[in-house]
């Protein structure tokens, strides 16, 4: 599994500079585990939160709670997230 904050950073490239924001609220080194909470600076309110595990090198990724934020747009995020993670 790549380092969550490279993947993060290429993931939120993706995207319109200054679109996206992202912050680790949580991390839990012996559980290899991190919470991450994305927002978009063009839908004040908006919120994706996200738990990411390592688990013996792969990616497990889970939406824990979902703002103002579409469905199609949660599910590309999260396409390119694992992916970047991989």
């Amino acid at each position: 599994m790549k380092d969550i904050m490279t993947a993060f950073s290429e993931t939120v490239s993706m995207y319109k500079p200054g679109m996206l924001e992202y912050t680790v609220v949580q991390h839990l080194p012996l559980d290899k585990s991190w919470v991450v909470n994305v927002v978009n600076c063009d839908a004040p309110g908006s919120l994706l939160q996200i738990e990411v595990i390592d688990d013996d090198g792969i990616p497990k990724c889970s939406v824990l709670q979902k703002v103002n934020v579409g469905r199609k747009s949660m599910f590309r995020f999260m396409d390119n997230l694992v992916e970047a993670l991989e």
